[in-house]
């Protein structure tokens, strides 16, 4: 019987130590992920900035009115010809 003893301590002591070496490569490997995650959560908080940046600029009134009078947004001034009124009854 007391042969058994250091027997079974080395047994549960390679399989604690075979545990703590599986959780620890787990966890290098969650870590891993989370520090992609976080670039690219950094990488699309910018071309996010970006976008608003584009979209004020290019919603401004000087920038719109520019590109009506270009005819870049194919729009046409209103006149009486071109212009439908609807009746109520």
């Amino acid at each position: 019987m007391k042969a058994q003893i250091p027997w079974v301590l080395a047994i549960a002591l390679i399989a604690s130590a075979l545990g703590l070496i599986n959780s620890q490569y787990r966890a290098r490997k969650v870590f891993t992920q989370l520090e992609k995650a976080q670039a690219e959560t950094r990488q699309l908080e910018l071309e996010w900035g970006q976008l608003q940046l584009r979209q004020s600029s290019a919603s401004k009134h000087s920038v719109v009115e520019s590109k009506a009078e270009s005819g870049e947004l194919d729009m046409v001034r209103i006149t009486k010809s071109n212009t439908e009124f609807l009746r109520t009854e």
